[in-house]
């Protein structure tokens, strides 16, 4: 765990299409994840889903992979109010 990393730098960054637009900087970040807020465009319509999930700090996971920082490592819920679509985990 690394009690260096400031989540709330990571703010307006992108990664894979997501780009991180809230932090939960109340919850430490914890085994190279933070908690966040980010959008993406919805593949379904086009139009901006919300994702909320933990993202990577860039350090190695508990599982031996390391992802790349700021790449959603676990979704809790996507959701577009555009057309509806939704994935929770």
């Amino acid at each position: 765990m690394s009690t260096l990393f400031d989540m709330t730098k990571e703010l307006g960054k992108e990664n894979g299409g997501m780009k991180i637009i809230g932090v939960f900087p109340q919850e430490e970040p914890k085994f190279g994840t933070y908690h966040a807020v980010a959008s993406m465009e919805c593949p379904n319509c086009g139009g901006k889903m919300r994702v909320d999930g933990h993202f990577s700090t860039g350090e190695t996971l508990l599982s031996g992979y390391t992802p790349s920082k700021n790449e959603l490592v676990r979704n809790n819920v996507m959701e577009c109010k555009h057309c509806g679509e939704w994935q929770v985990s």
